[in-house]
């Protein structure tokens, strides 16, 4: 019931969200936006490191799920991509600031989030998840039974969503440890300076994968939604290019190039937002 109550609530944020896109494609502004980047001849695609959502290959270049779907989008407006990495918590700001064009890195939709970039169309939905040592007893997959065990540490990435449900689950501050990114988050929790690391689903179960058994994920259960929607963000005022991106993404959300691409870093129809044709079948 849980499930079909979030899964209905994630429909219709995707439904408002889609929405609002076409009321800002009749409404927006003439900016210059869609022309910058194509004058350019690039879009500039800032990521962090938090696979399967974004990574770092072999040979240097930005691979994940996000950054294929920045790929996809510049290659049907015919520009390059050019990715920077970066923190986590420096997306935003250098968004805001004009050192990137877009975001594509697993960003969650939330309301305090839509006050300072303008999101896509949703890209993933996803659930939340737990990791921790395989070797200590199992937690509680509710956040409001884990902040009533007080010996328990919980880290985060710094500027993620994680941090916003467990304080609204109960959790003090005092025992919400922010990381600059996911790699030290989760070292914070296989050298045991935090019993567990809050994050999305998908993340946390490629960690436990490559930790060679001595990390256990575990999906969990944050205080308000089961499933959170995902997608790529903008500069606010870009509605221009906000609204080719939107274009682009429609014509390739759910196609065969986008499944393979979900299905290279373990995600599926399953991870589809609703509404994307064959989402969960």
């Amino acid at each position: 019931m849980a499930n079909r109550r979030a899964v209905g609530m994630a429909v219709a944020v995707a439904a408002a969200v889609g929405l609002l896109a076409i009321m800002l494609a009749w409404l927006a502004p003439r900016d210059g936006s869609l022309r910058r980047v194509l004058a350019a001849g690039q879009l500039r695609v800032g990521y962090a490191v938090e696979p399967p959502y974004a990574y770092v290959g072999a040979a240097g270049q930005a691979n994940g799920e996000s950054p294929s779907l920045a790929r996809a989008v510049a290659a049907r407006l015919g520009v390059a991509p050019v990715f920077v990495l970066m923190d986590f918590a420096a997306l935003i700001p250098a968004l805001e600031s004009g050192r990137i064009d877009m975001v594509a890195a697993g960003l969650f939709i939330t309301p305090e989030r839509a006050q300072r970039v303008s999101f896509s169309r949703p890209t993933l939905r996803v659930r939340a998840g737990w990791l921790q040592r395989a070797a200590d007893p199992a937690l509680p997959t509710d956040a409001a039974a884990l902040a009533a065990m007080p010996a328990i540490r919980v880290t985060v990435i710094d500027g993620a969503v994680e941090a916003q449900w467990l304080r609204a689950s109960g959790l003090p501050a005092d025992r919400i440890l922010p990381m600059p990114d996911a790699a030290t988050a989760m070292a914070a929790v296989s050298d045991g300076q935090a019993d567990v690391l809050a994050l999305s689903w998908p993340s946390v179960s490629a960690m436990a994968a490559r930790s060679n058994g001595a990390l256990l994920a575990r999906p969990a259960v944050p205080a308000d939604a089961e499933v959170s929607l995902v997608g790529l963000a903008l500069r606010r005022g870009d509605e221009r290019l906000r609204a080719a991106v939107d274009a682009a993404l429609a014509a390739h959300l759910g196609s065969a190039e986008h499944r393979a691409a979900l299905a290279a870093v373990g995600l599926g129809r399953e991870d589809l937002p609703p509404g994307t044709p064959d989402a969960g079948r």
